[in-house]
């Protein structure tokens, strides 16, 4: 149920089934995409990338829900991933998850037989896309539910703390206002000390 392991798994295992040179993972992050894994030949540069949802390559995929086979003749996209990659042929399949994209796998030239993916390779990515998605959700909803339970575990040990240190105060501060009462009521020669 870890996030991080969760698409270590995915993005290994999505790269050995369509034989690609390189294979990222994005997920939704506002209204854009961000690199979150990414397995083969890949530089620095797309550890930070972020590519904008309405990018024509990645909008026909996350807002149309339908699978990118982009080749040599496709044109460019406005985040230039297959050029800034050297990839000549690229798959945007998206993630989905009730009916609702929120991600994209993206795999950059085929290792063996030529760079070019072909329509196998796009039915191999999209069913394994659905299994994927189920797998982020459920991951990235285990991690929230576990944030949420060490914030109410949190809140409920400072309440505590807040409750035992008020109780002792005013425990203590009614001792106080006893002793200095009675030593207010005495006679005695030592009453002011």
């Amino acid at each position: 149920t870890d996030v991080g392991r969760v698409l270590d798994l995915i993005v290994k295992r999505a790269r050995a089934l369509v034989e690609a040179k390189t294979l990222l993972v994005l997920l939704r992050k506002g209204g854009r995409l961000a690199v979150v894994a990414q397995a083969g030949v890949v530089g620095p540069e797309v550890e930070r990338l972020t590519i904008p949802v309405e990018d024509a390559a990645f909008q026909a995929a996350m807002q149309g829900r339908v699978a990118q086979h982009l080749g040599r003749g496709s044109p460019p996209s406005e985040a230039r991933l297959r050029e800034r990659m050297g990839a000549e042929a690229a798959l945007v399949v998206p993630l989905l998850f009730r009916g609702r994209a929120v991600g994209a796998l993206v795999a950059l030239d085929r290792e063996a037989g030529g760079t070019e993916f072909d329509d196998e390779d796009l039915r191999l990515l999209q069913s394994f896309a659905a299994s994927a998605a189920m797998a982020v959700a459920t991951a990235q909803s285990v991690e929230s539910e576990r944030l949420q339970q060490r914030v109410e575990i949190g809140e409920r040990e400072r309440e505590r703390w807040a409750r035992d240190l008020h109780d002792e105060t005013l425990q203590g501060l009614a001792a106080i206002r006893i002793s200095l009462a009675t030593a207010l009521q005495s006679d005695a020669p030592d009453r002011a000390e």
